[in-house]
C-alpha cells in the first residue's frame, strides 16, 4: 500500500442539475451541490482557505487532510471520526495542534485503511498519538488502523502509538457504587479541548509518553453537557427524528442520538437552560477548581444568542471559578443542530500553558479571562443643541 501526498484538484461540476438538489428531483434544501459529494467538497473548499494543508492519498473515498509543511520530526497527533462534525476535526489541522485528521463519510467512521495511511504517511520515529472519541465503531477502525501501520514494512523503527479514547458525554455515563463511571460514555466536545493539550504538548517537542500522560489526563476529567430543540438532517435525507416544538432534548448525541426529553414553556430562558446544564456538570468537577469552559454551538445557533448564553454560563454558579472562557463558537457540531454544549475541565499550570499556547489554526479560539462588562461615560454632553435643530424654510 502506497501513501500519496498532493494538492486537491479542481473538481468537475456537480452532476447535479440545480444547486442544492441530489439526483433525486426533490430539493435538499441545503447548500450542497450533491449529497453523495458532500464530504470531498467539503474538504475542497478548505484546502482553498486555509494554507499549509494537504489531502494524503489519490483516493475519492480516503479523506486524510495533514500539514504540508509537515517533516515528520517531532510526535504526530492525529484525530478522526465520522464527518458532519465540522471543524472538527479537519478544521483543527495546523501548527500547534493536529498534524492530521482522518475523516469517513457523514457520521461514518474512517476506514482502518484511511487511518492506515495517515499513520504511515505523518508519523516518524518519535511516534504518534491517536486522539478520538468513544464511539465503537469509531474505536475498531483506529485499533485496526494502528495494528496494519505497525506492521507495515515502511513503519519507522522503534515508532510507537499510543491512542486517547475521550469520553465525557455525562449523559451517557454510568453511576456504579456510589460513583460515575465515564468508560462507557460517549465522546463529544471535549474532544477539542484534548486535543489542543495534545497538540501544544508535540509543538514545545514533549516525549510520546509525556504527550500521551498530559492528554489523557485531560481526557479523564473534561465533562460535557449538551442540549438542543432540534436534532440534525443528513442533507438528501429528512429530519428522521423531530422533537415536538414545545419540547427539548437535555443530553442529546452529537449523531441525532436521543437525549432526555423535557418539556419547555414558552418563556423557557437561556438562564434556566443553562442553569439546568450547570447543575448537571457542577457536581462533576472539583470543588473549588479553577475552571476551562468551552461554550460550543452545535450547528445552528445564532451568534447573538451565543452570546447571551455565554453570558449567563458567566452568571451562574461556576461563573467565578471559570478562569479560561473559549468560544463561543462551533467547535464540534452536529450538522444542522440548533443546539449547544457545555465542556468544562479543572485547570493546573501546564493546562493552562497547553491551551493558551499559539496555533496558527483559524478554527481555534484562543482562550479569554473573563471579565465583568463595564460601561463608560461618552464623555460629551447629550443636551439638545436647540440653535442645530432644523427649520423648514418658506420655499
Amino acid at each position: 500500500r502506497s501513501v500519496l501526498v498532493q494538492a486537491l484538484p479542481r473538481r468537475e461540476a456537480s452532476r447535479s442539475k440545480l444547486m442544492g438538489q441530489g439526483e433525486s428531483s426533490v430539493p435538499v434544501k441545503r447548500f450542497v451541490n450533491n449529497p453523495r459529494s458532500a464530504v470531498n467538497d467539503t474538504l475542497e473548499g478548505l484546502l482553498w482557505t486555509n494554507q499549509n494543508l494537504c489531502l494524503l492519498g489519490n483516493d475519492a473515498d480516503i479523506h486524510i487532510v495533514a500539514r504540508s509543511d509537515w517533516k515528520r520530526d517531532h510526535v504526530a497527533v492525529i484525530a478522526g471520526g465520522g464527518a458532519g462534525h465540522e471543524p472538527s476535526d479537519v478544521g483543527f489541522v495546523g501548527e500547534g495542534l493536529l498534524t492530521a485528521a482522518v475523516c469517513g463519510e457523514i457520521f461514518t467512521p474512517p476506514s482502518p485503511d484511511s487511518v492506515f495511511r495517515a499513520l504511515v504517511a505523518v508519523t516518524g520515529s518519535a511516534g504518534c498519538l491517536v486522539v478520538i472519541r468513544n464511539h465503537f465503531s469509531t474505536v475498531l477502525a483506529f485499533r485496526d488502523g494502528i495494528r496494519d501501520a505497525e506492521r507495515h514494512s515502511t513503519w519507522p523503527v522503534g515508532a510507537k502509538v499510543r491512542m486517547v479514547c475521550v469520553s465525557d458525554d455525562t449523559a451517557t455515563s454510568q453511576l456504579e457504587g456510589g460513583r460515575v463511571d465515564f468508560k462507557p460514555a460517549r465522546g463529544v466536545a471535549g474532544i477539542v479541548l484534548v486535543m489542543k493539550v495534545a497538540g501544544a504538548a508535540a509543538q514545545a517537542g514533549l516525549s510520546l509518553d509525556a504527550i500521551y500522560e498530559e492528554a489523557q489526563a485531560m481526557a479523564d476529567v473534561v465533562r460535557t453537557q449538551g442540549v438542543c430543540f432540534t436534532s440534525c438532517s443528513i442533507p438528501g435525507q429528512p429530519n428522521l427524528r423531530p422533537i415536538p416544538p414545545d419540547e427539548m432534548e437535555i443530553g442529546c448525541g452529537v449523531h441525532g442520538e436521543l437525549g432526555r426529553r423535557t418539556r419547555v414553556k414558552a418563556r423557557t430562558t437561556a438562564r434556566e437552560i443553562i442553569g439546568i446544564m450547570v447543575l448537571q456538570l457542577m457536581h462533576l468537577v472539583p470543588a473549588k477548581a479553577d475552571l476551562c469552559v468551552l461554550l460550543n454551538n452545535l450547528g445552528a445557533v445564532p451568534p447573538n444568542e451565543m452570546s447571551i448564553l455565554a453570558a449567563e454560563v458567566m452568571r451562574s454558579e461556576l461563573g467565578s471559578r471559570i478562569k479560561l472562557f473559549i468560544g463561543p463558537a462551533p467547535f464540534l457540531t452536529s450538522l444542522d443542530t440548533n443546539g449547544i454544549s457545555l465542556s468544562i475541565a479543572p485547570l493546573d499550570d501546564v493546562r493552562s500553558q497547553r491551551l493558551c499556547a499559539p496555533t496558527i489554526c483559524r478554527q481555534w479560539l484562543a482562550p479569554v479571562a473573563p471579565t465583568p462588562p463595564t460601561r463608560r461615560g461618552i464623555g460629551v454632553s447629550l443636551k439638545r443643541m436647540t440653535s442645530a435643530c432644523f427649520e423648514p424654510s418658506e420655499n
